[in-house]
């Protein structure tokens, strides 16, 4: 199916993305005070994923819509989600979203990716944050 340039570049919405790396003892006052900010400053909740009670990728993955419309990703992570993600399985990832790799190479690929996640202790009441009292984008 093809879409057109303008639908394509609707559907990114990483091109512009920010990350914190919280500590695990104050990681969910952390990110419910992050989001509050946010929205305090004009920006709408669009998408709001807490990745944390999945059995691979670990961390938040929010996107937020700005006043202009413009639509940036924040992930928010522990130093082991963060190290786990952008250290030890990123080149994994690489292999699994590859189109040259064989499906072999893939699923050994995402296998290894989940034993990696699989070792990030969740902080303390890590599935509880959420969007809070924020409007998404559109409602």
């Amino acid at each position: 199916m093809e879409i057109s340039l303008e639908e394509a570049a609707l559907g990114i919405h990483d091109a512009l993305r920010y990350t914190f790396c919280i500590d695990d003892t104050d990681y969910t006052a952390s990110v419910n005070e992050i989001m509050r900010a946010i929205v305090d400053h004009g920006c709408a909740v669009y998408r709001f994923k807490n990745f944390w009670g999945n059995t691979g990728y670990k961390g938040i993955n929010a996107q937020l819509q700005m006043p202009d419309g413009q639509i940036f990703e924040l992930q928010l992570h522990t130093p082991d989600s963060y190290d786990a993600k952008e250290v030890k399985t990123h080149a994994l990832y690489e292999i699994v979203r590859s189109e040259e790799a064989s499906e072999e190479e893939r699923e050994a690929a995402a296998a290894e990716m989940l034993a990696v996640f699989t070792q990030v202790v969740p902080p303390e009441d890590a599935q509880s944050p959420e969007e809070g009292t924020a409007e998404k984008a559109g409602d």
